[in-house]
């Protein structure tokens, strides 16, 4: 203990101990806020800010930039303590809620606000959205709830406000006119005029709104007007874009339908209501979708157009079945025709790659790639085969690892074990040493057999 220890108060004294347990006895604001501000202890400084009740000072202890980061942030603990258990004064909640610096304590002020004026202020200007919204649940007037329901610039609070508007009139025009889509769908959960309903599913973009009206209306079995019928088949969710192309006669809506629908099933619903052969013609070339294409396929009744068709697509069941539909099979597109035994007679190199290409037969147009030497050839016919067997031939017919690198992508080629290699012949012979008819496989880098087995003839 110091000399002058004894001549002064104990918050004074030198030892930081006797002074916190001095403040633990204190009740002085105005000397606890001068050991907040000045003690040279952190504990001590401590002590007294959770004794402080004013706001303002706790403000200006947090606001100090050479203070800790724990004096900073007990002083807003302090405050937020001050505010919900000791400040009643309309007054001052209001300067907080207006003016404080920390969004958190702005909030724990709005929630013992209860001046609507006030109130609305702060949902209007508040720069946090919670803050915002505490506000506006506290607000009872509906004239202020619609005001900042039609006004304010933020989609959450405009929100809020009609969650708590009761008046139908306001509800219809926000549910037509708000810019938010979520703000329209919690308008529209409060409207029953069901014409209005109407021209909301007939007008509004937004799938989640749409459905709502939808809902509220009945259901789709509800609608039968078929320019409602038309934005809910273009903004709706899947579903219900299906359940509305079911109730659609129009063949222009269909057609938009069929060509934009996102989704295939919307799409291949539309077509089957399709009689238009421009429009099926149109979907059976360009449509993303092999099953869309093939449904479009199957109404198309010009043999040109099938035959055109199938000359030019990749996909066997759609070509197999124009086969069904053609009744001239001996046309300018016989290649998708040909068989093995027409291929055996054929030795022009590009007639081959055609008939590779276009041939509904795998038998076919294994016949074809075994007659063909040439690597680029085998690389397009390889980049689009599906069948085993003919993947396998020019895999048999090819030394090119590109092409063999895709052939293994699809089928898994057998690698030599000896040096890894794609690069070898299946071979069949009688071998005297075995006594034994002999297979397998022979590769062309090291030489060595693999996957050998014996057969009988």
């Amino acid at each position: 203990m110091g000399l002058l220890d004894k001549f002064k108060p104990k918050w004074q004294h030198s030892d930081w101990e006797v002074r916190l347990e001095a403040v633990k006895t204190l009740d002085d604001q105005e000397i606890l806020a001068q050991i907040a501000k000045n003690d040279s202890d952190d504990d001590v400084r401590l002590e007294a800010i959770k004794k402080i009740n004013d706001v303002y000072v706790l403000q200006d202890i947090s606001a100090l930039p050479s203070y800790k980061g724990v004096i900073k942030k007990a002083s807003k603990k302090r405050i937020k303590e001050v505010i919900k258990n000791i400040i009643s004064d309309e007054s001052v909640l209001a300067d907080i809620a207006k003016n404080d610096s920390d969004w958190v304590v702005r909030l724990e002020a709005v929630r013992k606000i209860s001046d609507e004026s006030v109130l609305a202020d702060v949902a209007k200007n508040d720069s946090v959205g919670e803050v915002c919204f505490e506000a506006v649940r506290k607000i009872s007037d509906e004239s202020i709830l619609i005001d900042i329901a039609k006004n304010d610039s933020s989609s959450g609070v405009r929100f809020e406000a009609v969650k708590k508007i009761s008046d139908e009139s306001i509800l219809i025009d926000i549910a037509k006119n708000d810019s938010s889509s979520g703000v329209r769908l919690e308008a529209i959960k409060k409207i029953s005029d069901e014409s209005i309903l109407i021209d909301i599913a007939k007008n509004d973009s937004d799938y989640d709104v749409l459905e709502e009206a939808i809902n509220k209306i009945g259901g789709i079995d509800k609608i039968d007007d078929e320019s409602i019928l038309a934005n809910i088949a273009k903004n709706s969710s899947w579903v219900v874009r299906l359940e509305a192309v079911r109730k659609i006669s129009d063949e222009s809506v269909l057609a938009d339908v069929a060509k934009n629908d996102s989704d295939y099933e919307v799409r291949l619903e539309a077509i089957k209501k399709i009689s238009d052969e421009s429009i099926l013609i149109d979907i059976a070339k360009n449509d993303s979708s092999s099953v869309v294409r093939l449904e479009a396929v199957k109404k198309i009744s010009d043999e040109s157009v099938l035959a055109d068709i199938a000359k030019n697509s990749e996909n066997a069941t759609i070509r197999e079945e124009v086969i069904k539909k053609i009744k001239n099979k001996k046309n300018e597109y016989d290649e998708i025709f040909y068989d093995e035994e027409d291929v055996l007679k054929i030795n022009d190199k590009q007639k081959l790659y055609e008939i590779a290409k276009k041939s509904l037969s795998p038998f076919a147009r294994e016949k074809a790639v075994e007659k063909i030497n040439d690597d680029n050839l085998l690389k397009d016919i390889t980049k689009t085969e599906t069948s085993e067997i003919v993947l396998k031939k020019i895999a048999n017919n090819t030394e090119n690892v590109e092409i063999l690198k895709i052939i293994d992508k699809k089928i898994t080629l057998p690698k030599c074990p000896y040096c890894n290699s794609f690069k070898s012949r299946e071979f069949r012979e009688w071998r005297q040493s075995e006594d034994a008819n002999v297979g397998g496989r022979r590769c062309l880098e090291c030489g060595r057999e693999f996957g050998m087995y014996m057969f009988n003839y």
